[in-house]
């Protein structure tokens, strides 16, 4: 799993790099990184995030109204020996994120590539694909046409599932 490291340019900001990081947020990184980046999570009603065992979600939502989600766990090996927690997984709603071939939230199924797979959610109105070997999952939703569209994007580490993780997965309805 990669740690942090600082954005190559200003434009770096935005990217999404699959198994990687998003933007500033790096998989690896400690979770008191995060928090200083972010301050406190977001007290959104129905989004307040979620802390069990040494595992969590934690929200934030931005002016636009677009979150950031992003899954800690404790420590390498999941101890009270190790108590830091360090991310595994960030979601984010906003399109301003891209990836370096252009995809971002708002891209239609069509577009969202080779290599995935559906995973299997507890949910009607959404459908969530992912890339298992780069590291980078699709939420998609039915717009208003009746069309699916990108709504959020996950990265999460290469190599491993995006819900292989000690967590249920969370349809935002």
């Amino acid at each position: 799993m990669a740690g942090t490291t600082p954005a190559d340019s200003p434009k770096d900001a935005w990217l999404i790099r699959p198994g990687r990081s998003i933007g500033t947020t790096f998989l690896g990184e400690q979770q008191l990184m995060v928090f200083a980046k972010f301050g406190m999570q977001s007290a959104k009603a129905g989004h307040e995030g979620d802390t069990a065992m040494g595992h969590s979600w934690i929200v934030w939502s931005g002016k636009s109204g677009h979150e950031i989600d992003v899954y800690t766990v404790r420590g390498p090996h999941d101890s009270s020996a190790h108590p830091e927690q360090f991310v595994r997984q960030i979601r984010i709603e906003s399109p301003s994120f891209h990836t370096a071939g252009g995809l971002r939230v708002g891209a239609p199924l069509e577009s969202i590539g080779q290599g995935l797979t559906e995973a299997k959610i507890p949910s009607k109105t959404i459908r969530l694909f992912d890339n298992r070997k780069t590291g980078i999952a699709f939420e998609m939703r039915l717009n208003a046409k009746g069309r699916w569209r990108c709504f959020a994007i996950l990265v999460h580490p290469k190599g491993r599932g995006v819900l292989e993780e000690y967590l249920q997965y969370q349809a935002y309805e």
